[in-house]
């Protein structure tokens, strides 16, 4: 009818794939290559020898664009000549989907500060005291290295907007109060967002100012505090803090409501918190298998959820790299209304950690006194630091320490390194500047083994020594003191190895997608050996890249919507609002297909395995609606 699909309004990707690493799991593809990062910089791309090169086409149809089919077609260009052509067609139905969310579903994400983007400190800190801030600063007067972070989160949160997704911080401490901007822009997509998690002592003082601003806006009622991760009906003193803490909070903020991942599968009915909890939320098999007490907990006016993360394992529906695709889409979408799940949950969008071999045996550092991070890597051990004496208020004292992991051989020497800047010292009594890695022996005895710097020394010394190990080892300590009236000392490389000694660690991502499609499995990110779990997107050349597996959450969601909109276009055909042709028959078939038939899934691992099957039940669903419009 003359109507074109706007060009701004389709993308054409090439689809990176990622090399997957020894899963806990039985998995057919490891160590092959899985389709998953969406490689957005790049404009043209080499197609491996054997290897199907996928490319992902997106057709974004605002509300405006008018219903019908679209044809057209995508040309594949090489040196210059065109290879061939794709013929594509789309179908705009006459119905919108809504902005906001019906259906609560919480990917947790939060702010997004990696050290791959910005290693200074100061400009870190800046960056998070902008985002933090109550009304939303000025992002104009922040440094430029700052106002790149600002623009990435940007970026990051208008992504995750785009895929029918809100920013959502489960585990940021209540100490951090979400500001008013951010609660106001989750308020137009989403039902629900989280004040962070229940870990701190001063949580009612910090909630008092600004549940009062959230009562002027109301937004007060869509609050949720998490807290009390998988603890387990063994631990009562850890029930016995969640009764107390959640009865406290909603005593206080009667809107507020409490969700837990507490482990008690009678949802408070063995552990006495039936009233303090307002959202459980279980394992996807536990809540298919007490659904009889879920239903008790919502007669008492509680929701119960489900969460995926590490686990379940393929074939059961997950968000793994592994997982079929309508297994992703399904565990958020059809799967919850057939199982009548409350809600879904997922604790981590951007994870970003991987598991590797590595020799060092450091890990995060603890510090004491007034110690600055002056470059932050993304491994914690590699970042540079400042201890200080000098600053304010006045101290004479500061350390970085670390108990470490235990050497694998003990015929093989540690080796110890650093490098160290003495910025300013003070000499005088007790003054000293100490670096010392103590083991401590199973028998009882100790060596205490001290590297030799020189604190007048204005200038980098690289500082490096061979420890023997005497006797079987309890645990080892790596520590830096400075001891000073009036002193400032930087450190960085810090090294503890065994030389060709290697260790299987999760540690963070240490470096940016670049080139492709093909990478290796330093790019494959995993939590407890489970290849993709805690990450749906990858950290791009300039900002975050979408991947695969949150393209089929937002479908997913978007199929919930659908079963939405027909369960209420029945409603209105029913009482008579809304006329269609074949009345009965038309009734008929929505009640079938608000069932969702058991060919698209019957269980977590009894499902639709190709996409045909969804597509077509979608397809039966979007028939009905377009009849049903006015």
């Amino acid at each position: 009818a003359g109507e074109s699909f706007p060009a701004d309004a389709i993308t054409v990707t090439p689809v990176g794939y990622v090399k997957t690493t020894a899963p806990a799991y039985f998995s057919e593809y490891a160590p092959y290559a899985l389709p998953d990062p969406l490689l957005g910089y790049l404009k043209e791309f080499d197609v491996e020898k054997e290897r199907f090169q996928p490319v992902w086409l997106e057709f974004s149809a605002s509300k405006t664009q008018a219903p019908g089919v679209y044809r057209g077609s995508v040309k594949f260009r090489g040196n210059g000549e065109e290879l061939f052509s794709v013929p594509v067609e789309v179908t705009v139905h006459k119905f919108t989907l809504p902005d906001r969310m019906t259906f609560p579903a919480v990917v947790s994400s939060g702010i997004f500060n990696s050290p791959l983007y910005e290693e200074d400190a100061e400009a870190r800190r800046e960056f998070e005291a902008y985002m933090y801030d109550e009304n939303g600063g000025d992002p104009s007067k922040l440094s430029p290295a700052a106002q790149r972070l600002v623009r990435i989160n940007d970026e990051l949160f208008r992504m995750l907007n785009d895929h029918r997704i809100t920013y959502q911080d489960i585990y940021r401490s209540t100490r951090r109060v979400i500001p008013g901007w951010r609660r106001r822009n989750i308020n137009r997509y989403n039902s629900l967002y989280c004040l962070g998690y229940d870990n701190d002592r001063n949580v009612m003082a910090n909630f008092g100012k600004q549940f009062r601003e959230m009562r002027k806006e109301g937004t007060a009622g869509r609050a949720y505090v998490y807290g009390n991760d998988e603890i387990r009906t063994s631990d009562k003193r850890a029930f016995a803090n969640m009764k107390k803490s959640y009865g406290a909070l909603k005593k206080a903020f009667p809107e507020l409501k409490t969700m837990a991942t507490a482990l008690d599968y009678s949802f408070g009915e063995k552990t006495d918190t039936t009233e303090e909890v307002d959202i459980w939320v279980v394992p996807p098999g536990v809540y298919l298998n007490e659904r009889a007490a879920a239903e008790r907990a919502r007669k008492r006016g509680k929701q119960v959820w489900y969460y995926p993360c590490n686990w379940p394992y393929p074939p059961d529906a997950n968000l793994l790299l592994e997982s079929r695709a309508t297994a992703t889409r399904l565990i958020i979408g059809f799967m919850p209304w057939k199982f009548k799940a409350d809600g879904f949950l997922y604790y981590s969008a951007g994870m970003l950690a991987r598991q590797v071999r590595t020799d060092s045996l450091l890990g995060k550092w603890e510090p004491a006194g007034d110690v600055e991070t002056v470059t932050d890597a993304p491994w914690d051990f590699n970042s540079s630091y400042r201890l200080r004496t000098s600053g304010e208020p006045k101290r004479d004292y500061a350390a970085l320490s670390r108990w470490t992991m235990l050497p694998k051989n003990p015929a093989k020497p540690l080796i110890a390194e650093f490098e160290v800047l003495p910025e300013k010292f003070t000499s005088g009594k007790g003054a000293a500047f100490t670096v010392e890695v103590r083991l401590n022996y199973l028998n009882g005895k100790t060596d205490r083994n001290f590297l030799e710097v020189d604190p007048e020394k204005k200038e980098w010394q690289k500082v490096r020594k061979e420890i023997k190990i005497a006797a079987p080892i309890r645990n080892m300590l790596y520590a830096f003191r400075l001891k000073s009236p009036d002193a400032s000392v930087q450190i960085r490389n810090v090294k503890l190895y065994q030389e060709g000694e290697y260790s299987d660690r999760r540690l963070a991502a240490d470096k940016l997608l670049s080139g492709g499609p093909v990478f290796d499995e330093s790019y494959c990110y995993s939590m407890f050996r489970s290849n993709g779990d805690g990450t749906l997107f990858y950290p791009g050349p300039d900002g975050v890249l979408p991947s695969l597996r949150l393209k089929f959450l937002r479908d997913g969601l978007e199929d919930y919507e659908y079963l939405v909109l027909l369960r209420n276009a029945a409603g209105q055909v029913k009482d008579g609002r809304l006329r269609v042709a074949d009345r009965d028959g038309w009734l008929k078939q929505a009640e079938e297909l608000l069932k969702v038939d058991d060919a698209v899934c019957r269980g977590l691992s009894r499902y639709a395995k190709t996409g045909a099957t969804l597509l077509e039940y979608r397809e039966k669903i979007a028939g009905l609606l377009d009849q049903a419009q006015k």
